[in-house]
Order: structure tokens, then C-alpha cells, then sequence
């Protein structure tokens, strides 16, 4: 094909030539200037020839790039369902697209690029996290970080929004590997949404008060800012440290309590600004003060009620979860904020300057720093609870230590296994276990043959597999039967004791 095309062209460019030569006048042409016409043409042919020929070699290299690709990426695990992975791990109403637990660091950083159910909520807020980092950029080369103190209210904002951006890609991405690293990053990914409160209330307070609230709230604000945030984060902590042994409704009481009173009083300043806002007044922050609570108000909603994955189950595993469509709106408001935050600290200048003392701007980036300080505090309490409550019971039957038992429960399990399911489904019965304060028995089929038999012949199945758990000689359930009852809060009703 390639010889064919390039005996056309050759035909083309010799045609070019004769004909560009007939309009010339014919008593000027000679055999001579025939010769070198057809001379000329032929180098002509062979120098395009040679161009299309590398055309060609580079056509035949582009078409094995994706091969290349291929071949040198490495290859995935396959995602699971959410019957294959902890209750802790699991989303309500999102069936499929789970990662691999216990891999390596690098699989979790690998499936930012592979299709997941977390793959969306990864990418929504790293591309935030480029944005505003593109915007500190551009007000680094506008606003004196530095020399005017009046700025630092809205460089605490700026940080605190590449933090909890951050913080969230990291807790979406790395918050598979294991029961520790899921908690120790979505702790993380709450410090990030308390600081990023606090930073709300810096710029809010800051430039967007009036006269009237400042002299009413001067002295206590910010201060009680930095509280509203500490509890914002401990409520966030302990509902996902009670995430299994206590009902739904107790986790979102948790989280959304503490943190909704820390927006009412850090959005304040800009909710008095708009209900006393006047469309005869000049004011061009307005419209994005406006943005940004209208875009709050939805990621809100979206947060505390999943109404896409209730309304289509199963069918929202990669997009179109309600977490999903909050990061947008979170994302959206942030940047409203920061764009508002930015007109008011340029156009409401002599007002601000004039109610705040020259001090005011050092006493709020200390209480960000004390801020940070009590919520790295909390995460350390928090991270040790979760630390005991997973390796108890690893250690006590490490030392030859048997817990007591209480009304005959018992937890038939196994310490010899390469199966990395059977391992974490029996890391999370003796978590959640603990977590509920029960007592029990813990029986290691792996010491002897005979245990498997007593637990396969009480269990009534010739193939039954640990974790089991029995009362008084009586089965109760396998894992997946814990698992429903954890769902159901019926925990003790399934190991009869109550």
C-alpha cells in the first residue's frame, strides 16, 4: 500500500511540474530546460518519498503506544464486593467496587488510576486541590502574605483548604489497606474539615463583619470559633469510632451536630451581610457570599441524606454516589469563599482596618495554631483506642491468656490461615465485640482437629469456617449473620443474651 501511494504521488508532482511549465510561453522552452524539469521533479519525488516513508514509521510507533502501556503498567486486583470486605469499609447501598485489603502502598496509590467506587471521591477533591493551589499562586503575587498582617486571616484560609483537600484525597485512597490505616486517614481527613472551620471564621470575621456584630462578639469570636472546631472533630472521630456499635443515627448525630453549630457561628458575620444586604448598595463580594452558602446548604444536604444511592442501589458504585456529588459542592463553596474573602479584603480595607487592632491578626493565627494542637491531641487519644481495641485480644492469646467468658459466648477462630478475608472478618467480630462491652470465650481451632469437628458438628455444617459464635453450646452465627446484626443493632439478640 505504502509502494502504491508513493508511485501516486510521484505521478502527481511530475504532472504539477508539466503543467506548471506549459503556461510559459513555448517559444522560450528548449529540449535542455525539458530535461532539468524532469530532472528537478524527480529529486522532488524522492525527497517527499522519504518524508512520507518516516510519516509512516511514525504512525506504525503510535499505534503500539497503548500495547506499551499496557505491558509496563502493573497488573491490578480485581475490585470485591461488600460482602468481601469489613462492615467498617462498607457504604450503604454501594454494592461492588471495593479494593483489596492488606496490599501494598503502592496498589493504593496505583488505583487512583483504576475504577473504583472511591476512584471519584479521589479525584474531585485533587483536582480542588489544584485549583486552589493554582488561586494561592496567583494572590502570592498580588497579596504581601508577609508584610501586611491584614492578610493572614485569608492565608489561614487559603492553607486550610489545600489541608482538608489534601487530607480527603489521602483518606479516599489509602483508607483501604487495613482497619488502623482506615481510621488513622479519615481522622486525618476530619483535622482537615475542623481547621478548614476554623479558617471559615477567620475571613468571615475578619473582613466580612460589620461595625454593629464586631462590637457585640469582639473578644469572643475567634475563641469560640477554635472550640466550635475541636468538638467538630472529636464528634466527627468518636461517630466513626462508634461507626459499628452504635446505631446510624448516633454516627450522624455525631458529625453532623457539632459541626453544623460551627458553621452557624462561623458563617454569622455573612449571614447578618445578607439579610441586611440592599440591592442599591455597591457591593460586588455579594454574589459569592451568596454562592457559597447556597453550595454549603447542598453538599450539606448531600452528606447527611444519600438519596442517590437509596433511590438507585447498586447503581451508583462508581458515579453518582451522594458523597461524590458533596465534594463538588464542598469544592464550589471553598472557591466561592476564597474569591468573596479576596474582593473583601481589598475593597472592605478601611473598615476592617479600623475595627480590628493592629494585634488582632497575630491572636488569630495563634488560636489556628492552638487549633491544630488539640486536634493532633484528640487524634492521638483517638488513634491509641482504635490501636488497644484491634490488638487486645492478638496479644492476650500471643501471652496464653484467655478472656472470661459471660453467659457462654464463645468465638471459634483460627490463628493459622493464609486467607486475608477469614483474618480481618475475625479482627472486626472481636473489635465490635469489645466495642459493645461483651465478654467472651476465644477458641483456637488451629491447636487442635478436634475443635474444628466441635465446631463444624455444633454448627450443623460439615464445611463450616471460623469466625463462629455460640452461646451456651447453641450456634448464633457466622460472620455474615454478625455482620447483618451489627446493622440491625440486634447484636445481642443474635448471641441470645438478650
Amino acid at each position: 500500500m505504502a509502494f502504491q501511494l508513493q508511485r501516486e504521488t510521484t505521478r502527481i508532482i511530475l504532472s504539477c511540474a508539466y503543467e506548471s511549465e506549459e503556461v510559459e510561453d513555448s517559444q522560450t522552452r528548449t529540449p535542455e530546460d525539458d530535461e532539468g524539469t524532469i530532472q528537478l521533479s524527480a529529486v522532488m519525488a524522492t525527497i517527499v518519498m522519504e518524508r512520507l516513508g518516516h510519516v509512516f514509521i511514525s504512525l506504525q510507533q503510535i499505534r503500539q503506544v497503548p500495547r506499551m502501556l499496557t505491558e509496563a503498567s502493573p497488573s491490578m486486583p480485581d475490585t470485591v464486593r461488600d460482602t468481601e470486605v469489613p462492615p467498617y469499609f462498607r457504604e450503604h447501598h454501594v454494592c461492588t467496587g471495593y479494593r483489596q485489603l492488606d496490599q501494598s502502598w503502592r496498589y493504593y496509590i496505583l488505583s487512583l488510576f483504576q475504577r473504583h467506587n472511591e476512584t471519584i471521591n479521589i479525584w474531585t477533591h485533587l483536582v480542588a486541590f489544584l485549583v486552589f493551589l493554582v488561586k494561592m499562586q496567583q494572590l502570592v503575587e498580588t497579596v504581601d502574605f508577609v508584610g501586611d498582617p491584614h492578610s493572614w486571616p485569608l492565608l489561614i484560609l487559603m492553607l486550610s483548604s489545600l489541608i482538608y483537600t489534601g487530607f480527603s484525597v489521602t483518606a479516599h485512597m489509602m483508607g483501604g489497606k487495613s482497619e488502623l490505616c482506615h481510621y488513622i486517614f479519615y481522622f486525618l481527613d476530619y483535622v482537615g474539615v475542623a481547621q478548614y472551620q476554623y479558617g471559615s471564621a477567620a475571613v468571615h470575621f475578619y473582613y466580612a463583619v460589620d461595625q454593629s456584630l464586631h462590637g457585640l462578639l469582639r473578644g469572643i469570636f475567634m475563641p469560640a470559633a477554635t472550640v466550635l472546631s475541636c468538638l467538630s472533630f472529636l464528634g466527627c472521630s468518636y461517630g466513626k469510632y462508634c461507626n459499628l456499635s452504635k446505631p446510624t443515627w448516633v454516627r450522624k448525630l455525631c458529625q453532623v451536630l457539632p459541626s453544623s453549630l460551627a458553621y452557624m457561628w462561623d458563617s454569622s458575620p455573612v449571614a447578618k451581610r445578607l439579610f441586611s444586604w440592599s440591592t442599591a448598595g455597591d457591593d460586588p463580594a455579594i454574589l459569592y457570599h451568596f454562592g457559597q452558602v447556597a453550595f454549603f446548604l447542598s453538599c450539606a444536604l448531600f452528606f447527611t441524606c444519600p438519596v442517590l444511592e437509596r433511590c438507585f442501589p447498586g447503581r451508583c458504585d462508581f458515579v453518582g454516589q451522594s458523597h461524590q456529588v458533596f465534594h463538588v459542592f464542598l469544592s464550589c463553596c471553598t472557591l466561592c469563599q476564597i474569591h468573596a474573602s479576596y474582593l473583601d479584603y481589598v475593597g472592605r480595607r478601611e473598615l476592617y482596618s479600623r475595627l480590628h487592632e493592629s494585634g488582632e491578626a497575630t491572636v488569630i493565627v495563634g488560636l489556628y495554631a492552638l487549633t491544630l494542637v488539640v486536634c493532633a491531641l484528640i487524634f492521638a487519644v483517638m488513634i491509641r483506642k482504635i490501636h488497644t481495641h484491634t490488638h487486645t485480644h492478638t496479644h492476650a492469646h500471643t501471652k496464653g491468656v484467655e478472656e472470661p467468658a459471660t453467659m457462654g459466648v464463645r468465638l471459634y477462630y483460627t490463628t493459622v490461615t493464609a486467607s486475608r478475608t477469614v483474618k480481618s472478618q475475625q479482627a472486626e467480630v472481636i473489635r465490635i465485640l469489645d466495642s459493645k462491652s461483651i465478654k467472651y470465650e476465644l477458641v483456637d481451632i488451629s491447636l487442635d482437629e478436634q475443635l474444628r469437628s466441635e465446631m463444624r458438628s455444633k454448627a450443623g455444617d460439615p464445611k463450616a469456617a471460623p469466625p463462629l459464635l455460640f452461646n451456651e453450646g447453641d450456634y448464633c452465627g457466622n460472620y455474615e449473620m454478625f455482620s447483618d446484626a451489627v446493622e440491625a443493632d440486634t447484636v445481642e439478640q443474635l448471641l441470645k443474651l438478650a
